[in-house]
């Protein structure tokens, strides 16, 4: 079995008439923690919602587990089954924790017991045990944001994408959030793809750190990505050293 989730190769995804992702090729590691950073507009939200099998490129090949992936490919359900997204801001259903969890659940067909056992675990493993019965209008910014981490590993996915996953959470949550990235990586030997616009972030909690800029991935040095100027190379930006 490939030790890859995902293959790109030759990537274009054009969004309007000024914006093109372009990714001449980019391999996401099984089990790894891969961070996406690059400022606001720099295709960090395109390049996940192509992985998250969202969204397709207009252009190029986009393997997931060795599997060419397409729009008319019978390969693309049972691929999408194995990928969970949390959004910047996740959207929660009213009604109960329990509730938001379970759905996706019986949505799959699982049996309303097992449904409600994996919910438990699930808040459980992000340190919301017992907050099943509460009511998702109260909760605070942090605690909807690690709802929203429980309902996706409920579905006990593979690859979980994370869209910016502290920015709209209060500062005191934060080191709560990151813990958690490393925990489910950890625990579960879960894929981890997420964006930030963070570069200390991104080195802090990634195995791999990839930056965009225009659209284009960047390599290294890291440390000039702000400062340094970019030149492109056959399709890849790079930024020269300062």
């Amino acid at each position: 079995m490939s030790n890859e989730d995902f293959r790109l190769h030759n990537i274009v995804k054009r969004a309007g008439e000024s914006f093109t992702l372009g990714i001449p090729h980019l391999s996401i590691r099984e089990g790894r923690i891969h961070a996406l950073v690059g400022p606001n507009g720099s295709g960090k939200t395109t390049l996940l919602n192509l992985l998250g099998l969202l969204d397709e490129a207009d252009e190029g090949q986009l393997l997931f587990r060795g599997e060419d992936v397409r729009r008319a490919s019978s390969t693309l359900l049972r691929a999408r089954r194995q990928i969970a997204m949390v959004a910047q801001q996740p959207f929660l259903f009213s009604g109960t924790v329990l509730h938001n969890l379970a759905y996706g659940l019986k949505v799959r067909g699982e049996h309303r017991s097992v449904a409600h056992e994996k919910a438990l675990r699930a808040l459980n493993m992000v340190g919301l045990e017992g907050f099943e019965k509460r009511k998702v209008r109260g909760l605070s910014g942090g605690e909807a944001q690690r709802v929203a981490f429980a309902r996706a590993m409920c579905l006990e996915p593979k690859v979980l994408l994370l869209d910016e996953p502290t920015t709209n959470v209060d500062r005191r949550y934060v080191a709560v959030i990151e813990g958690l990235i490393g925990e489910i990586q950890d625990r579960l030997g879960t894929t981890v793809v997420l964006t930030t616009h963070d570069l200390a972030q991104a080195c802090r909690l990634s195995d791999e750190v990839f930056s965009l800029v225009d659209g284009r991935l960047v390599e290294r040095p890291l440390e000039n990505l702000f400062s340094g100027p970019v030149v492109e190379t056959n399709g890849l930006k790079q930024v020269a050293p300062c």
